[in-house]
């Protein structure tokens, strides 16, 4: 039976553990929400027209509702022209994400900034933002890397399209991650545990792929 990489399996309970103290710290008010109150208050010493109708973009086509609904379809699209089984697993992991931060949201009912630069109605903690777009374009970086696997490349040009991905990959989550804290809808603990959060997600989501692959190929 092909072995779950213990790598990936320690980098996992890595992030649950920091997912667990980010929230532990923001539920009981610990040294961070003090580093949440700084990074705030420093926001309006970079605010300006241009990088706010950014942000407010960002916004609008990066908040949880509008991904869950393009990773539905990309799903139905997998489905029919490439892989079930790979159609299966991104809808499936995209709408977890989408119960977890709901959840979350619900359970640890965190208050937004009171200076933030747009109106959002939902709690505070996790930012959905933080928390989807790492699992949305993780996954998405995820099979595109697989991919790469199976065309014959040379080690060289398969590590530049490996850097490619990974990197591209990184700029999206960090401008998007930024773009919160930067409105001021979000405290920095927010987005920090959004994004472990969704990488526990990520993470687990892959190995369970990989497990249940495995036994099919025992």
């Amino acid at each position: 039976m092909k072995k779950i990489p213990k790598k990936l399996a320690i980098i996992d309970v890595m992030l649950c553990l920091i997912a667990l103290f980010i929230l532990l710290q923001v539920a009981f008010q610990g040294y961070l929400t003090n580093i949440d109150l700084k990074v705030n208050a420093s926001m309006s010493t970079v605010h300006n027209t241009f990088f706010f109708s950014i942000a407010k973009i960002i916004d609008t086509f990066f908040d949880t509702t509008p991904i869950l609904i393009l990773a539905l379809i990309l799903a139905v699209i997998v489905w029919f022209r490439y892989s079930k089984k790979e159609a299966l697993f991104f809808a499936s992991t995209m709408i977890v994400d989408a119960a977890v931060i709901v959840l979350l949201k619900i359970l640890i009912h965190r208050s937004r900034p009171a200076n933030a630069l747009i109106i959002a109605n939902d709690y505070a903690f996790p930012s959905g933002h933080a928390v989807t777009s790492i699992v949305f374009f993780g996954l998405i970086a995820y099979m595109l890397l697989r991919n790469v696997k199976l065309v014959k490349l040379d080690a060289f040009k398969s590590a530049i399209i490996k850097g490619i991905i990974i990197g591209v990959t990184a700029a999206i989550i960090i401008v998007i991650d930024f773009s919160r804290i930067y409105l001021n809808i979000h405290w920095l603990s927010d987005v920090l545990g959004g994004l472990a959060i969704g990488a526990v997600i990520l993470t687990t989501s892959i190995i369970l792929q990989q497990t249940i692959d495995s036994k099919f190929l025992e």
